[in-house]
């Protein structure tokens, strides 16, 4: 089974605003309430396509339990290291431009989000993820470091991480926020953009051919990397490079973590290198046409049959 790893998920309120005025009191509308964003996303959007996954996450008092009891309710396989403060809270409100005549005050309706401080991550928390892990590491299945917005773990977690892993000889694949904090310690895969390709490498990156240049270096670390564009990507391996995009089918951004979920897939699934790879950029795509409420793996195949692959070695 594919383990994701969500270490600083959130509870997600959106508001609605019909028009905002200064110093008085205005009322908001609840519009919808969720949890997200990258591991624990990762494993609903699985499970609307028909996998089980699991999930190893920190939580803490109420929206922890929220977070948990969505979960569950989804019958998602939870992992939880408790935490001693707060899960974040994030509020997302929108103020709607028609006024109350259904005048359009202004072009675009104006939006904001409001989120909560990060949890501590005390040395004690890390040990016990840790710990998790190592036992993580002994079961069948892909392990995924899912990117996270949480700054409060130490430097050197994810070599830590990388390093049980690969003494436990689990597959692991993962992506990162910023700068990719695995690079001593080999896995199986990494998902990364084009301005993180250019750090980790040091290389200016104009065309398709200097991802697959700048990245050669790197293969006897990661076993094989995808870099994504704004509507494409680059596959590289030590034996094949790929550029992948989608024909007959517009495509406005591809999600680096749902990359990152369809590549996992793939390789759980034992598919070939070709499926698996037009299985992650469907996956990474599908927001361009369907919403997350909505995709399904019909929605998937479709969009895997407009995905092509050519070869650049």
């Amino acid at each position: 089974m594919i383990c994701f790893c969500d270490f600083n998920p959130r509870l997600i309120k959106e508001y609605s605003l019909d028009g905002f005025t200064r110093d008085r009191e205005n009322t908001a509308q609840t519009t919808s309430r969720s949890i997200g964003i990258t591991g624990v996303t990762s494993a609903m959007i699985l499970k609307k396509l028909g996998e089980n996954s699991k999930v190893l996450t920190c939580l803490g008092l109420e929206n922890g339990k929220i977070i948990r009891e969505y979960l569950e309710n989804l019958r998602i396989d939870t992992d939880i290291v408790k935490l001693l403060d707060e899960s974040v809270e994030q509020v997302k409100v929108t103020i709607n431009c028609e006024n109350k005549d259904g005048e359009v005050e202004d072009e675009e309706n104006k939006s904001f989000d409001i989120i909560s401080k990060t949890p501590r991550m005390t040395s004690a928390t890390e040990t016990e993820i840790l710990s998790r892990i190592n036992e993580i590491s002994k079961e069948d299945g892909i392990l995924v470091l899912n990117e996270t917005d949480n700054l409060n773990l130490e430097s050197d977690f994810y070599e830590n991480v990388a390093i049980i892993a690969e003494n436990n000889k689990k597959e692991v694949v993962a992506s990162f926020r910023d700068e990719v904090l695995i690079k001593n310690t080999k896995i199986k895969g990494l998902v990364i953009d084009k301005t993180q390709l250019q750090k980790l490498t040091g290389d200016p990156i104009s065309y398709d051919k200097d991802v697959v240049r700048s990245l050669q270096p790197k293969l006897n670390i990661y076993e094989m990397v995808v870099a994504l564009g704004r509507v494409s990507a680059v596959f590289v391996s030590k034996d094949e490079s790929y550029k992948l995009s989608i024909e007959g089918m517009e495509v406005s951004t591809l999600d680096k973590n749902l990359m990152l979920t369809g590549l996992a897939l793939g390789l759980s699934k034992k598919y070939s290198l070709d499926t698996t790879l037009k299985l992650a950029f469907a996956i990474s795509a599908f927001k361009n046409y369907k919403s997350e409420n909505d995709v399904d793996m019909s929605d998937i195949k479709e969009i895997m049959n407009k995905v092509v692959l050519r070869r650049l070695n």
